[in-house]
């Protein structure tokens, strides 16, 4: 008997500053977010980073009820994380 793939339902969202692009896809669940394939504690180390990728998850209080994957090319870390 073959089963049928479950298809993972999630939110997409392009964002652009100076000459970075990040395509988000946003995912229910409790997991690392990870950017260009590595956890984004690793991509962008450090207290002062982690609170501002953070920031819109405090905000809208859904820090533990979502997780994202995120493909960012172009700039530095600086204006990628913007």
């Amino acid at each position: 008997m073959a089963t049928k793939k479950q298809k993972k339902s999630y939110i997409h969202a392009v964002g652009r500053r100076k000459t970075a692009v990040a395509r988000v896809r946003l995912f229910e669940g409790k997991a690392e977010i990870l950017v260009n394939n590595t956890p984004i504690s690793k991509y962008w180390p450090g207290k002062t980073l982690e609170n501002i990728y953070l920031e819109p998850l405090r905000t809208t209080n859904t820090n533990t009820k979502y997780t994202a994957t995120v493909r960012v090319i172009g700039s530095g870390p600086r204006g990628q994380i913007g």
